[in-house]
């Protein structure tokens, strides 16, 4: 079962302890302190290349269909806008279209991200 915290235990700690409690009035805790504390770290994720929709971390199509190319020769180059793409694939984009595709922003390279899919 859970309880609904009261909008004190999730102020300050200095609030007035709070309680949750059983239909049957048996109390189940209290929150005598709170001291919330919050934890943050900016991951790069990169998940699926929009462009060839394969495992960004892995080959593009371009070298899969090279059978003498390497993982560590299929980097990934970022943008701006945080979106991760093939170095191959968006080096064709850009070609046709200086946007990113996903967002249509103008397309800049983050070249200080940019890592080998190797890594």
């Amino acid at each position: 079962m859970s309880a609904e915290p009261s909008a004190a235990s999730a102020t300050a700690s200095n609030a007035a302890p709070s309680s949750a409690s059983m239909p049957d009035g048996r109390q189940l805790f209290t929150v005598e302190e709170f001291y919330p504390v919050y934890f943050s770290a900016w991951e790069r994720e990169t998940g699926l290349c929009s462009i060839c929709c394969n495992q960004v971390e892995g080959p593009c199509v371009v070298c899969q269909s090279n059978a003498e190319a390497t993982s560590a020769e299929c980097s990934i180059t970022w943008g701006e806008c945080g979106h991760a793409f093939h170095t191959h694939c968006i080096e064709k984009w850009l070609k046709t279209r200086p946007v990113c595709p996903l967002d249509n922003k103008e397309w800049k390279d983050r070249s200080d991200w940019n890592i080998s899919a190797a890594v």
